[in-house]
C-alpha cells in the first residue's frame, strides 16, 4: 500500500469482520490523530485509537499514552498521555529476537510483570468491547 499516505491511514482502520467488532487503530504522527478519529466517527465505528509503537496499534511499553475511544462512532478520550522524563525506566529486553522471545517467555510465566501502559490498553480494549456488545 505504500507508506506514509492516505491509503496506508485508511488501511489501518479497516474492520475485516462482517459482524460487530473493535478496532485497534494507532496513527505514527500526531496529526493523522484528529483525521483518524473523524473518520472512524463517520463510519460510526467501535474503535480504539492511539498513537503506535513501531507502526503497530500497540502501547508503547515505557509510556502511557492518549488513548481515544470511538463508541458507535462517539468518541472520547478514555486515557491522558503521560508526560515528561520517565522517572524509572522498564525492565525491557535489548531489541532482538531472541532476547525478546526469552523476555515474553518469562511475562507469560508470571516472572516478570507486564509493562503498565500494556495492562492499561488491554483493559481499554474489554471495556470497549463489552460496552460496544451492550449498547446498541
Amino acid at each position: 500500500m505504500g507508506l506514509r499516505n492516505s491509503a496506508h491511514s485508511l488501511g489501518k482502520l479497516m474492520n475485516p469482520c462482517a459482524g460487530p467488532a473493535v478496532v485497534v487503530g494507532s496513527y505514527t504522527h500526531p496529526e493523522y490523530a484528529v483525521s483518524m478519529a473523524a473518520t472512524l466517527e463517520l463510519t460510526l465505528a467501535n474503535a480504539l485509537l492511539l498513537r503506535g509503537t513501531e507502526g503497530e496499534p500497540v502501547a508503547d511499553a515505557r509510556r502511557i499514552q492518549a488513548m481515544t475511544a470511538i463508541r458507535h462512532g462517539h468518541a472520547s478520550q478514555v486515557q491522558e498521555a503521560k508526560t515528561g522524563a520517565l522517572s524509572v525506566l522498564p525492565d525491557l529486553p535489548p531489541p532482538d529476537a531472541a532476547a525478546t522471545a526469552q523476555w515474553i517467555q518469562s511475562v507469560l510465566a508470571g516472572q516478570v510483570p507486564v509493562p503498565a501502559p500494556l495492562v492499561q490498553q488491554v483493559a481499554h480494549i474489554v471495556r470497549l468491547c463489552h460496552t460496544t456488545r451492550t449498547t446498541p
